[in-house]
């Protein structure tokens, strides 16, 4: 069964390369504000094939974008820390306080997008076992920026939320990405629960405070999976048929029709612009094959 999952989850990546993958442009070109999308992909050996066949998406990973002094940062929400620069949200200072992660390796984290694209290019992520990284790095803009009570809100649900831990509870995610029988109350996260956070649920509920996204009694924060986020998605289960193509080109023309998008919640009109792809660099094959190096003391 995990073959046949796995081989599904391939096929949906090669299509979507072959197919919708935009022009991948410098990272240090794109132009970013407060509020934007980080997409990021895994190479297979990071990926879950049942949850992302679910979704029938490339990517698998969301962070929301925040911008210092002209210099972006991420902020998402992962099972480990992923390297040493890393720091809980949102502390911008040059030292980490040494107590930063004293509590859990897992949940909310910062890092500079620069440093993040370095990094990756260098070695798999620091506690990835077996070696995995992100292969695929994109962003994906908002189409009006923040007014200063939204960045405000923003940033006070992020830093309310530094200290949760990654998702704990088995399930959710999946609940999340079945989306074909919501209608009947199936597999649907009926209840918000912020005590544990997995990456696009921590993205939701600070949307939802900066009035970005409906409140949490239209749709849970944790009812949004990456392909929420993303351009291209199928509908549930379509690449275990092997139609992504006709799926996407679907979803596409819905997106076109006003259907399917993300919309704010303040103006109605659609949230998201184009994805944009990160020309990156991935690490090289002996590094991936002996694993990360151990952590610092």
């Amino acid at each position: 069964m995990n073959s046949c999952l796995a081989a599904s989850d391939a096929a949906t990546v090669r299509c979507w390369e072959a197919f919708f993958a935009p022009p991948a442009v410098d990272p240090s070109g794109v132009d970013l504000e407060t509020g934007d999308l980080l997409l990021a992909g895994a190479n297979p050996s990071g990926r879950t094939p049942g949850l992302n066949s679910i979704g029938t998406c490339r990517w698998d990973h969301v962070g929301v974008v925040v911008v210092r002094e002209g210099v972006p940062y991420v902020v998402d929400s992962g099972s480990t820390r992923y390297y040493p620069f890393c720091t809980r949200p949102l502390h911008f200072s040059a030292a980490r306080p040494a107590d930063a992660w004293a509590s859990q390796q897992s949940g909310p984290q910062m890092y500079r997008l620069s440093q993040f694209v370095a990094a990756l290019a260098e070695g798999p992520l620091q506690h990835s076992s077996p070696p995995w990284t992100y292969e695929r790095l994109a962003v994906r803009r908002l189409r009006e920026p923040l007014t200063s009570e939204q960045r405000g809100s923003l940033l006070a649900a992020l830093e309310a939320l530094a200290d949760v831990p990654y998702e704990r509870r088995s399930g959710e995610m999946t609940a999340g990405a079945v989306d074909a029988l919501d209608c009947c109350g199936v597999l649907r996260n009926r209840e918000e629960l912020r005590h544990s956070l997995f990456c696009s649920e921590l993205v939701a509920a600070a949307f939802m405070e900066a009035k970005l996204l409906p409140p949490s009694s239209v749709r849970p924060a944790n009812e949004y999976v990456p392909s929420d986020f993303a351009r291209d998605r199928g509908g549930n289960l379509s690449s275990l048929c092997g139609c992504c193509c006709a799926s996407w080109l679907l979803g596409r023309c819905l997106a076109a029709l006003g259907c399917g998008e993300l919309r704010s919640h303040a103006t109605g009109e659609p949230l998201l612009g184009a994805e944009v792809l990160l020309r990156t660099r991935g690490p090289p094959a002996a590094t991936m094959a002996r694993g990360p190096a151990p952590a610092a003391a």
